[in-house]
């Protein structure tokens, strides 16, 4: 929960600086990080937009959000002066949205933020849970067959597309 907690000082500190933030995306289960690599992987929805295999998203890990950020100007500019570039780093090189936190749990009460956090995130959900990376290929959805949509079992097949996903991708 530390991330979402984290989350909500930055918003308040951007808020007294003028910048407005949201989260579009927070904790993801295995079933929509398959979503979303499959769209990475196929060009065919969520603009295809890197995403990493299940399993290897720091989504699913509770470290990455993607923020929606009224001014990205003055967002950096806050995350300078108030000292955080170690805490909140931006990992994924032309998503501007998709920031990581790597610092410490910033304390104080967190009940009430942690409500507010949950109602906030897209799905309802903040989870920190350890997540395993499958090991099957396919992806079945509610209302949705993607079993012929094939994701590679080791990175070397996904050199072809001159990307290796990494464990910091999204």
């Amino acid at each position: 929960m530390k991330t979402g907690h984290a989350y909500l000082k930055l918003k308040r500190q951007m808020a007294a600086r003028g910048v407005t933030l949201s989260i579009n995306s927070g904790f993801r289960t295995n079933d929509e990080q398959r979503y979303f690599y499959n769209c990475y992987r196929n060009k065919n929805c969520n603009g295809g937009n890197e995403a990493a295999r299940p399993g290897y998203s720091n989504h699913q890990h509770g470290r990455a959000l993607d923020i929606q950020i009224s001014n990205h100007t003055k967002f950096k500019q806050g995350i300078r002066a108030l000292g955080l570039s170690s805490a909140w780093k931006n990992t994924v090189a032309g998503e501007r949205w998709h920031w990581e936190y790597f610092g410490t749990d910033p304390g104080g009460i967190c009940d009430a933020d942690s409500a507010e956090a949950i109602e906030e995130t897209p799905g309802g959900e903040l989870d920190t849970s350890p997540v395993e990376a499958e090991s099957d290929n396919t992806f079945e959805g509610e209302g949705e067959d993607y079993s012929d949509q094939n994701i590679p079992d080791d990175e070397s097949e996904s050199e072809e597309d001159g990307e290796v996903q990494t464990a910091h991708a999204h």
